[in-house]
Protein backbone atom coordinates (compact mmCIF):
# COMPACT_ATOMS: atom_id res chain seq x y z
CA UNK A 1 0.00 0.00 0.00
CA UNK A 2 1.26 4.11 -0.95
CA UNK A 3 2.47 4.92 2.41
CA UNK A 4 0.48 8.13 2.85
CA UNK A 5 2.86 10.35 3.98
CA UNK A 6 3.42 10.93 1.21
CA UNK A 7 0.34 12.05 -0.21
CA UNK A 8 -1.99 15.40 0.51
CA UNK A 9 -2.54 14.16 4.46
CA UNK A 10 -1.06 16.68 6.70
CA UNK A 11 0.52 13.91 9.30
CA UNK A 12 0.75 15.36 13.49
CA UNK A 13 2.68 13.30 15.04
CA UNK A 14 3.42 12.91 19.02
CA UNK A 15 5.82 10.59 21.40
CA UNK A 16 3.83 11.78 24.56
CA UNK A 17 0.48 9.84 25.16
CA UNK A 18 -1.25 12.48 27.00
CA UNK A 19 -0.44 15.26 24.50
CA UNK A 20 -1.29 13.06 21.49
CA UNK A 21 -5.06 12.27 23.39
CA UNK A 22 -5.23 15.77 23.69
CA UNK A 23 -4.57 16.93 20.10
CA UNK A 24 -6.81 14.19 18.84
CA UNK A 25 -10.01 15.63 21.54
CA UNK A 26 -12.93 16.97 19.89
CA UNK A 27 -11.86 20.51 21.82
CA UNK A 28 -8.97 20.30 19.98
CA UNK A 29 -7.41 23.52 17.81
CA UNK A 30 -6.34 21.19 14.75
CA UNK A 31 -9.94 19.71 14.56
CA UNK A 32 -11.04 23.12 13.33
CA UNK A 33 -15.16 23.42 12.88
CA UNK A 34 -16.57 25.69 10.14
CA UNK A 35 -20.06 25.48 11.54
CA UNK A 36 -22.02 24.10 14.35
CA UNK A 37 -22.09 20.24 13.13
CA UNK A 38 -21.61 18.31 16.07
CA UNK A 39 -20.15 15.67 13.72
CA UNK A 40 -17.90 17.50 12.22
CA UNK A 41 -15.33 14.96 11.84
CA UNK A 42 -15.03 11.14 12.16
CA UNK A 43 -12.32 8.68 13.37
CA UNK A 44 -10.32 5.33 12.04
CA UNK A 45 -7.74 3.92 14.51
CA UNK A 46 -4.84 1.90 12.35
CA UNK A 47 -1.95 -0.32 13.48
CA UNK A 48 0.07 1.15 11.27
CA UNK A 49 0.61 4.30 9.62
CA UNK A 50 1.41 3.26 6.52
CA UNK A 51 -1.49 1.32 5.81
CA UNK A 52 -3.74 3.51 2.82
CA UNK A 53 -7.54 3.69 3.86
CA UNK A 54 -8.03 0.34 1.70
CA UNK A 55 -11.97 -1.57 2.55
CA UNK A 56 -11.44 -5.25 3.06
CA UNK A 57 -12.67 -6.73 -0.39
CA UNK A 58 -10.68 -4.34 -2.25
CA UNK A 59 -7.02 -5.31 -0.54
CA UNK A 60 -4.26 -6.86 -2.52
CA UNK A 61 -3.06 -9.70 -2.78
CA UNK A 62 -4.22 -12.61 -0.48
CA UNK A 63 -7.88 -10.78 -1.06
CA UNK A 64 -10.06 -11.97 1.29
CA UNK A 65 -12.72 -12.52 -1.18
CA UNK A 66 -10.58 -15.11 -2.65
CA UNK A 67 -9.89 -16.74 0.25
CA UNK A 68 -14.07 -16.92 0.59
CA UNK A 69 -13.65 -19.21 -2.50
CA UNK A 70 -16.14 -16.53 -4.44
CA UNK A 71 -16.41 -16.30 -8.12
CA UNK A 72 -13.30 -15.17 -10.12
CA UNK A 73 -12.64 -10.73 -9.70
CA UNK A 74 -10.95 -10.27 -13.12
CA UNK A 75 -13.05 -6.89 -13.84
CA UNK A 76 -15.39 -4.52 -11.83
CA UNK A 77 -18.81 -6.84 -12.68
CA UNK A 78 -16.90 -9.77 -11.13
CA UNK A 79 -16.06 -7.52 -7.78
CA UNK A 80 -19.43 -6.87 -7.58
CA UNK A 81 -20.62 -10.59 -8.07
CA UNK A 82 -18.53 -11.79 -5.63
CA UNK A 83 -19.23 -8.87 -2.68
CA UNK A 84 -23.03 -9.82 -3.86
CA UNK A 85 -22.15 -13.36 -2.79
CA UNK A 86 -20.72 -12.30 0.58
CA UNK A 87 -23.21 -10.13 1.55
CA UNK A 88 -26.00 -12.93 0.58
CA UNK A 89 -24.81 -15.51 2.81
CA UNK A 90 -24.32 -13.16 5.78
CA UNK A 91 -28.29 -12.95 5.10
CA UNK A 92 -29.21 -16.10 5.06
CA UNK A 93 -27.27 -16.87 8.30
CA UNK A 94 -28.63 -14.37 9.66
CA UNK A 95 -31.89 -15.06 9.25
CA UNK A 96 -32.00 -18.76 9.73
CA UNK A 97 -31.05 -17.25 13.09
CA UNK A 98 -33.77 -15.42 14.06
CA UNK A 99 -31.95 -12.10 14.11
CA UNK A 100 -33.24 -8.70 13.04
CA UNK A 101 -32.23 -7.49 9.47
CA UNK A 102 -32.44 -3.65 9.57
CA UNK A 103 -34.85 -2.35 7.04
CA UNK A 104 -36.32 -5.67 6.79
CA UNK A 105 -39.13 -6.08 4.18
CA UNK A 106 -40.15 -8.06 1.47
CA UNK A 107 -38.41 -5.75 -0.88
CA UNK A 108 -35.01 -5.78 0.15
CA UNK A 109 -35.21 -9.67 0.62
CA UNK A 110 -36.74 -9.47 -3.43
CA UNK A 111 -33.41 -7.09 -4.08
CA UNK A 112 -30.99 -9.96 -2.26
CA UNK A 113 -32.66 -12.87 -3.57
CA UNK A 114 -31.26 -11.13 -7.31
CA UNK A 115 -27.96 -10.04 -6.04
CA UNK A 116 -24.91 -12.31 -7.95
CA UNK A 117 -27.36 -12.96 -10.26
CA UNK A 118 -26.87 -11.92 -14.11
CA UNK A 119 -30.37 -10.73 -13.50
CA UNK A 120 -28.81 -8.68 -10.44
CA UNK A 121 -26.16 -6.99 -12.40
CA UNK A 122 -27.36 -6.12 -15.96
CA UNK A 123 -30.15 -4.26 -14.13
CA UNK A 124 -27.17 -2.54 -12.61
CA UNK A 125 -25.97 -1.74 -16.18
CA UNK A 126 -28.94 -1.11 -17.80
CA UNK A 127 -30.75 1.25 -15.14
CA UNK A 128 -27.53 3.44 -14.58
CA UNK A 129 -27.41 2.11 -10.86
CA UNK A 130 -24.56 2.59 -8.33
CA UNK A 131 -23.43 -0.11 -6.21
CA UNK A 132 -23.73 -0.56 -3.96
CA UNK A 133 -27.43 0.04 -3.91
CA UNK A 134 -28.55 2.24 -1.47
CA UNK A 135 -31.32 -0.51 -0.27
CA UNK A 136 -28.88 -2.81 1.23
CA UNK A 137 -26.34 -0.26 3.04
CA UNK A 138 -27.59 -0.63 6.21
CA UNK A 139 -27.45 -4.48 6.07
CA UNK A 140 -24.25 -3.92 4.46
CA UNK A 141 -23.17 -1.75 7.47
CA UNK A 142 -24.27 -4.45 9.83
CA UNK A 143 -22.34 -6.97 7.80
CA UNK A 144 -19.47 -4.67 7.97
CA UNK A 145 -19.25 -3.83 11.55
CA UNK A 146 -19.54 -7.81 12.53
CA UNK A 147 -16.14 -8.85 10.37
CA UNK A 148 -17.77 -9.58 6.83
CA UNK A 149 -15.81 -8.07 4.06
CA UNK A 150 -17.18 -5.51 2.22
CA UNK A 151 -16.29 -2.26 0.03
CA UNK A 152 -17.40 -0.20 3.59
CA UNK A 153 -14.54 1.10 6.02
CA UNK A 154 -15.17 1.53 9.55
CA UNK A 155 -15.01 4.91 11.59
CA UNK A 156 -16.21 6.46 14.63
CA UNK A 157 -17.64 9.65 15.78
CA UNK A 158 -15.65 9.49 18.82
CA UNK A 159 -11.82 9.95 18.36
CA UNK A 160 -10.84 7.89 22.05
CA UNK A 161 -12.75 4.71 20.48
CA UNK A 162 -10.40 5.26 17.07
CA UNK A 163 -7.34 5.37 19.46
CA UNK A 164 -8.35 2.52 21.39
CA UNK A 165 -8.45 0.29 17.74
CA UNK A 166 -5.45 1.72 17.02
CA UNK A 167 -3.94 0.80 20.02
CA UNK A 168 -5.15 -2.55 21.01
CA UNK A 169 -4.19 -3.77 17.34
CA UNK A 170 -0.90 -2.35 17.78
CA UNK A 171 -0.24 -4.31 20.78
CA UNK A 172 -1.42 -7.62 19.38
CA UNK A 173 1.34 -6.87 16.23
CA UNK A 174 3.89 -6.30 18.56
CA UNK A 175 3.34 -9.38 20.41
CA UNK A 176 3.33 -11.53 17.17
CA UNK A 177 5.95 -9.62 15.65
CA UNK A 178 3.62 -8.55 12.90
CA UNK A 179 4.49 -4.39 13.20
CA UNK A 180 6.02 -3.38 9.58
CA UNK A 181 6.15 0.76 10.35
CA UNK A 182 7.24 1.91 13.73
CA UNK A 183 3.94 4.30 14.32
CA UNK A 184 0.35 3.38 14.81
CA UNK A 185 -1.90 6.05 13.25
CA UNK A 186 -5.13 7.31 14.22
CA UNK A 187 -7.21 9.37 10.93
CA UNK A 188 -9.44 12.42 10.69
CA UNK A 189 -11.92 12.73 8.04
CA UNK A 190 -13.41 15.65 7.66
CA UNK A 191 -17.29 15.85 7.17
CA UNK A 192 -17.81 18.97 6.02
CA UNK A 193 -15.21 18.90 3.51
CA UNK A 194 -17.21 15.64 2.20
CA UNK A 195 -20.78 17.77 1.86
CA UNK A 196 -18.27 20.49 -0.03
CA UNK A 197 -16.99 17.87 -2.36
CA UNK A 198 -19.78 16.55 -3.05
CA UNK A 199 -21.78 19.31 -4.23
CA UNK A 200 -18.37 21.15 -6.11
CA UNK A 201 -17.58 17.89 -8.32
CA UNK A 202 -21.32 17.96 -9.16
CA UNK A 203 -20.65 21.62 -9.97
CA UNK A 204 -18.23 20.46 -12.41
CA UNK A 205 -19.02 17.41 -13.42
CA UNK A 206 -16.64 14.81 -11.52
CA UNK A 207 -17.95 11.65 -10.46
CA UNK A 208 -16.99 12.02 -6.58
CA UNK A 209 -17.21 8.11 -5.14
CA UNK A 210 -16.84 8.64 -1.91
CA UNK A 211 -19.94 8.35 1.11
CA UNK A 212 -20.90 8.33 4.32
CA UNK A 213 -23.26 5.30 5.78
CA UNK A 214 -24.77 4.44 8.77
CA UNK A 215 -26.90 1.67 10.21
CA UNK A 216 -29.67 1.64 13.27
CA UNK A 217 -28.30 1.95 16.75
CA UNK A 218 -30.91 -0.56 17.74
CA UNK A 219 -30.09 -3.43 16.26
CA UNK A 220 -26.26 -3.24 16.98
CA UNK A 221 -25.12 -2.61 20.87
CA UNK A 222 -21.95 -2.46 20.03
CA UNK A 223 -22.03 -0.11 17.04
CA UNK A 224 -23.67 1.89 19.01
CA UNK A 225 -21.24 1.89 22.51
CA UNK A 226 -18.51 2.79 19.32
CA UNK A 227 -20.57 5.53 18.11
CA UNK A 228 -19.65 3.94 14.32
CA UNK A 229 -20.79 5.37 11.50
CA UNK A 230 -18.74 4.31 7.72
CA UNK A 231 -17.56 5.36 4.20
CA UNK A 232 -18.45 3.71 1.12
CA UNK A 233 -16.66 3.79 -2.04
CA UNK A 234 -19.09 3.52 -4.90
CA UNK A 235 -18.67 1.96 -8.53
CA UNK A 236 -20.72 4.03 -10.92
CA UNK A 237 -23.04 2.73 -14.05
CA UNK A 238 -19.73 3.66 -16.13
CA UNK A 239 -17.86 1.49 -14.15
CA UNK A 240 -19.92 -1.38 -14.87
CA UNK A 241 -20.42 -0.57 -18.65
CA UNK A 242 -16.97 -2.15 -19.73
CA UNK A 243 -16.91 -5.90 -18.99
CA UNK A 244 -12.98 -5.55 -19.97
CA UNK A 245 -12.18 -3.11 -17.39
CA UNK A 246 -9.75 -4.57 -14.66
CA UNK A 247 -8.48 -1.41 -13.39
CA UNK A 248 -7.82 -1.51 -9.62
CA UNK A 249 -9.85 0.80 -7.57
CA UNK A 250 -8.49 3.49 -5.87
CA UNK A 251 -8.37 3.84 -1.64
CA UNK A 252 -10.07 6.00 0.03
CA UNK A 253 -7.44 8.74 0.31
CA UNK A 254 -6.09 8.43 -2.79
CA UNK A 255 -9.95 8.98 -4.03
CA UNK A 256 -9.90 12.51 -1.94
CA UNK A 257 -6.66 13.55 -3.02
CA UNK A 258 -7.95 12.88 -7.00
CA UNK A 259 -10.92 14.39 -6.48
CA UNK A 260 -8.35 17.63 -4.72
CA UNK A 261 -6.67 17.90 -7.55
CA UNK A 262 -9.64 17.82 -10.23
CA UNK A 263 -11.00 20.55 -7.79
CA UNK A 264 -7.95 22.54 -7.73
CA UNK A 265 -7.63 22.49 -11.14
CA UNK A 266 -11.12 23.87 -12.05
CA UNK A 267 -12.06 27.49 -12.56
CA UNK A 268 -15.86 27.21 -12.09
CA UNK A 269 -16.39 30.13 -10.02
CA UNK A 270 -19.17 28.88 -7.85
CA UNK A 271 -16.71 26.54 -6.42
CA UNK A 272 -13.81 28.90 -6.06
CA UNK A 273 -16.61 31.20 -3.98
CA UNK A 274 -17.72 27.71 -1.91
CA UNK A 275 -14.26 27.66 -0.89
CA UNK A 276 -12.83 30.60 0.13
CA UNK A 277 -15.84 31.24 2.00
CA UNK A 278 -14.63 28.40 4.61
CA UNK A 279 -12.25 30.15 7.31
CA UNK A 280 -10.46 27.99 8.42
CA UNK A 281 -9.59 26.48 4.90
CA UNK A 282 -11.31 23.02 5.15
CA UNK A 283 -8.91 20.09 5.32
CA UNK A 284 -10.21 16.58 4.33
CA UNK A 285 -8.03 14.15 6.06
CA UNK A 286 -5.75 14.27 8.70
CA UNK A 287 -3.62 11.41 10.16
CA UNK A 288 -2.39 11.72 13.93
CA UNK A 289 0.57 9.36 14.45
CA UNK A 290 2.24 7.98 17.81
CA UNK A 291 4.66 5.18 18.43
CA UNK A 292 3.30 1.75 17.96
CA UNK A 293 5.72 -0.05 20.46
CA UNK A 294 4.55 2.34 23.24
CA UNK A 295 0.35 2.04 22.57
CA UNK A 296 -0.01 0.17 25.89
CA UNK A 297 0.71 4.23 27.46
CA UNK A 298 -2.17 4.77 25.06
CA UNK A 299 -4.28 1.96 26.69
CA UNK A 300 -2.96 3.01 30.12
CA UNK A 301 -4.18 6.99 29.20
CA UNK A 302 -7.72 5.92 27.58
CA UNK A 303 -8.40 3.20 30.96
CA UNK A 304 -8.40 6.64 32.73
CA UNK A 305 -11.47 7.97 30.76
CA UNK A 306 -13.00 4.65 30.76
CA UNK A 307 -12.38 3.58 27.33
CA UNK A 308 -11.69 -0.05 27.66
CA UNK A 309 -13.37 -3.51 26.05
CA UNK A 310 -15.89 -3.26 28.39
CA UNK A 311 -16.99 0.51 26.86
CA UNK A 312 -16.89 -0.70 23.48
CA UNK A 313 -18.43 -4.15 23.94
CA UNK A 314 -21.86 -3.94 26.03
CA UNK A 315 -22.39 -7.51 27.97
CA UNK A 316 -19.98 -9.97 29.46
CA UNK A 317 -17.53 -10.55 26.34
CA UNK A 318 -16.59 -6.99 27.09
CA UNK A 319 -16.19 -7.01 30.31
CA UNK A 320 -14.18 -10.28 30.02
CA UNK A 321 -12.11 -8.71 27.02
CA UNK A 322 -11.03 -5.86 29.05
CA UNK A 323 -10.05 -8.52 32.41
CA UNK A 324 -7.97 -9.93 29.60
CA UNK A 325 -6.26 -6.65 28.61
CA UNK A 326 -5.81 -5.05 32.05
CA UNK A 327 -2.20 -6.15 32.33
CA UNK A 328 -1.80 -4.04 28.67
CA UNK A 329 -3.08 -0.74 30.53
CA UNK A 330 -0.86 -1.99 33.95
CA UNK A 331 2.71 -2.19 31.82
CA UNK A 332 4.43 1.09 32.63
CA UNK A 333 3.02 1.43 35.99
CA UNK A 334 5.99 0.25 37.86
CA UNK A 335 8.09 2.36 35.67
CA UNK A 336 6.61 5.53 36.47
Amino acid sequence: MSDPKETFAKTHHFDDPVKFLNAISLRSELLPMNSATVSSWIFRGQAQSNWSLVPAVLREPNNILDQLQCSKRDNHWHQVDAEARVLNRFLDFADRSGLQIPEDSQSLRNLMSRLGTLRHLSHLQADRVRWPQREILSLLAVAQHYGVPTRLLDWTRQPFTAVYFAARDAVRREESNQLTDSNLAVWAFSIEWLRFARFATQTIGYEFRIGTVTAPYACCPNLQAQEGIFTSRTLNPADLSDLSNSKPELSTDAEIAQTLKALSESNNDEVQQLRSACNPPLEPLLQFTFPAAEAYQLLRELKRDGFTAARHFPGFQGAAQAVLEWPLMCLSIVDD
